[in-house]
């Protein structure tokens, strides 16, 4: 049984302050690359555990998660490494499906990169988040640039 993702420590303080270096270096202009982080956020945190217990941990891991993934990924992007920000956008999007902002941001990157299939995805994913885990509509700062985008 795999309790632990990547190479994460035994105890919720070392695995905490292990991602907390990440935005240490981040915020001080170091470069992290790409693939460590994503290495360390792999898989969800205590994924093999069960309990309502772990949901104080889980909260807070991923708050610094989301947090990492977006400092890395304004430094792919004024380094102009369009793929790396698009990795670390899109796995941001897999901790808060909702968020409007970061939808918009992943697809003006993927337009700009003209991928359309991406764009796509990542508004039908939006979507089906929006309905499936809130039972609401799609979240109109994502409608109406998605249809502008398509369009061009």
């Amino acid at each position: 049984m795999r309790l632990l993702p990547g190479n994460l420590c035994a105890t919720v303080e070392s695995d905490t302050q292990h991602l907390t270096g990440y935005i240490r270096k981040l915020l001080a202009g170091e470069r992290v690359p790409t693939a460590d982080l994503s290495a360390l956020l792999e898989y969800s945190y205590l994924a093999d555990l069960r309990g309502d217990w772990l949901g104080p941990f889980r909260h807070e891991w991923d708050g610094e998660a989301v947090r990492a993934l977006d400092l890395a990924a304004l430094q792919a992007e004024r380094n102009g490494q369009a793929e790396d920000t698009l990795l670390l956008l899109r796995r941001e999007a897999e901790f808060c499906p909702d968020d409007a902002a970061l939808t918009r941001r992943v697809m003006l990157l993927a337009h700009s990169m003209t991928d359309a299939g991406l764009l796509r995805a990542t508004y039908m994913q939006h979507c089906r988040t929006m309905a499936d885990q809130l039972d609401l509509e799609p979240d109109q700062e994502v409608v109406a640039p998605y249809g502008a985008l398509s369009r061009s």
